[in-house]
């Protein structure tokens, strides 16, 4: 038996030997985890939504320069219901993404695979009942999606596209839960180049077919053109997970209450973020039938607004790719109840994505007299008015999704809903029979990228009122918890440290004031000065160190139990797994920490080593 005197002599001394070992030159940065993360992760990021974005922008490009006005209608008439089952199964995606990656930080494994076979598994099932609706009730769909007003020739074109592009929903769905695996363990880059494979097959091969099938059939290749490109897309996310040996132990789990209830509850995160693009998809046929409604030249001005729709898609992907770089870094922040890094996340999305935003508007209207002209529209005032509106939007858009992004990592999913879907959404189709009856083409211009402006207007004087304060403070307009902010002890480790003796002074001194029996204060904080240690020294010996690696420990008392939560941005280490070396104490401190918790987790998520540990008081 261990005697608690014998404990604190082994710690003593195997730390001890541990600060001998420490002896690294480079000093860490606090906002490593924050704003350099984000502008690390973030270029590859854009790229991902760009092409993301493309997957559903190439069909109206091509169907526009190659094929004329009918084919841009016929694909204006089929895509709203293909983007609303996409949509539909990206909410499931994205809620099964925000639960693994609560996983991750939870450091559990085992329940990080489960979710991830489910998230497949469950979109799979929806997906095979999507297609089969387009399949069969094809003639159904285009009715709702606009066809009783618009010309024969492009509802035949419709039909056609529809019974052959409809198969991307079913291969976008896997594909895009491979990307979202890869995701999770910080491979942005894989995820990019597989939506890059995406649209470069979907384009080479729409070519071909066009170029082999003749009349009306020819929008028939586009739409397998789309199918293919998914198909390439999952494929090189399934090599790239076997390359970078990344595996969830894929199986089969049965519908018990547990895994019901987490399905159930993919639909409940998931919705916020795919609110948005389903609302959109719905909104797509109203706003073609209203189009169609007030306009006299119907089909031609539906072109037209499905044009400049795919400018606006692109411009759009800044937004998103703030979002997608963002939101895994706020929910791990969440998570550590770091309220403090989650505001430098909140400025520097806002900023670089305003810098990016801009940037691309004013490319955009340099570009636009060879934009409009591959459109075959460079002769029509109300695209090029179009353009250049839409191209300054892209601001507003990235305001949203910065929100949007806070919102839903921090749970707020009411407040996430709200901006996501009542602008765009809602206000979109509303407001374009007012102006358009004020500024013709122009006013549909204004209600696509627009009302952003009227609503956050309300909503800030809502926030002020509720809050009482004007201007309305950040933490408040973010929705943050107050009990969150501030964390209640943040230690910081700086890597040149010879004497880490102030990580369990602090530590000790903090769960003490907060009334932990003596014991399990000491050993808290002795032990976790020993992981602290241990990864220090890892990188030491492996050559590692580099002034971008960051950690800190985050210590939490809360009514029934203690959590202590390290984070080291690095490459991964799991300190938890290793042999004992009796004779010089080797891990020890480790040793000590497992037996003490109540539970104790590793997990490497988003290029972060998270070792959390829950002890009883």
């Amino acid at each position: 038996m261990i005697l608690y005197s014998d404990i604190s002599e082994i710690l003593i001394c195997a730390i001890t030997k541990r600060r001998e070992e420490i002896i690294l030159k480079t000093e860490l940065q606090s906002n490593v985890l924050t704003a350099s993360t984000v502008r690390k992760v973030l270029p590859s990021c854009l790229v991902f939504t760009l092409v993301q974005s493309m997957t559903f922008m190439v069909d109206p490009i091509i169907s526009g320069h190659f094929l004329g006005s009918n084919a841009v209608a016929a694909v204006a008439l089929g895509m709203p219901l293909i983007g609303l089952m996409i949509s539909f199964s990206a909410m499931i995606l994205h809620g099964g993404f925000l639960k693994m990656l609560s996983s991750m930080g939870r450091g559990d494994m085992e329940d990080y695979r489960r979710i991830a076979s489910i998230t497949i598994i469950f979109t799979l099932l929806v997906d095979l009942v999507f297609l089969a609706i387009c399949l069969f009730c094809t003639d159904s769909v285009l009715m709702i999606t606009g066809a009783l007003k618009a010309s024969p020739e492009a509802v035949a074109m419709g039909r056609l596209y529809l019974r052959t592009a409809c198969w991307m929903i079913l291969l976008f769905g896997l594909g895009s839960a491979l990307q979202l695996i890869m995701t999770s363990y910080g491979y942005q880059a894989y995820t990019a180049l597989a939506s890059c494979i995406c649209v470069i097959v979907n384009v080479v091969a729409s070519v071909i077919f066009m170029s082999v099938l003749s009349g009306n059939y020819r929008i028939a290749g586009i739409g397998l053109g789309s199918a293919l490109g998914t198909l390439a897309q999952t494929l090189v996310a399934y090599f790239s997970m076997r390359h970078k040996k990344v595996s969830i132990k894929y199986k089969i789990y049965p519908p018990n209450k547990k895994n019901v209830a987490d399905a159930l509850d993919m639909l409940r995160l998931g919705f916020p973020a795919s609110a948005d693009n389903m609302l959109d998809s719905i909104c797509g046929s109203v706003v073609n039938n209203i189009i169609l409604s007030v306009f006299t030249s119907g089909t031609a001005v539906l072109a037209l607004v499905t044009i400049i729709k795919t400018i606006l898609s692109l411009v759009r992907t800044v937004g998103r790719g703030v979002f997608t770089a963002g939101e895994p870094i706020i929910g791990i922040l969440h998570g550590s109840r770091d309220n403090e890094g989650i505001k430098k996340v909140f400025h520097t999305c806002l900023t670089i994505g305003l810098v990016y935003a801009s940037v691309l508007a004013v490319i955009l209207i340099a570009l636009q007299t060879p934009l409009l002209r591959f459109y075959n529209i460079s002769d029509n005032p109300d695209g090029r008015t179009g353009l250049i509106m839409i191209a300054i939007s892209g601001l507003l858009y990235v305001v949203i999704y910065v929100f949007d992004s806070i919102y839903e990592a921090t749970g707020r999913l009411s407040l996430a809903m709200l901006v996501a879907v009542v602008p765009d959404s809602i206000l979109y189709p509303l407001f374009i029979p007012v102006l358009s009856r004020q500024f013709g083409i122009t006013g549909i211009w204004l209600a696509m990228g627009y009302t952003f402006i009227p609503f956050f207007i309300v909503f800030y004087l809502i926030f002020a009122v509720i809050n009482r304060k004007f201007p309305v403070p950040l933490e408040r307009l973010l929705a943050l918890k107050k009990q969150e902010c501030p964390t209640e002890l943040d230690v910081s480790i700086p890597t040149d440290a010879e004497n880490i003796s102030f990580v369990s002074e602090n530590i000790q001194k903090f769960y003490l004031e907060h009334g932990a029996p003596t014991r399990v204060a000491y050993l808290c904080a002795l032990c976790m000065e020993e992981i602290a240690a241990d990864y220090l020294a890892h990188r030491a010996e492996s050559g590692t160190a580099n002034e971008k690696s960051y950690m800190d420990i985050k210590a939490f008392h809360d009514s029934d139990k203690i959590e202590i939560v390290l984070r080291n941005y690095d490459e991964p280490y799991n300190p938890l797994v290793f042999e004992t070396d009796k004779e010089s104490f080797s891990k020890i401190g480790v040793t000590m920490v497992q037996r003490i918790s109540k539970e104790i987790k590793y997990s490497y998520a988003f290029h972060l080593n998270v070792v959390s540990a829950v002890i009883k008081t």
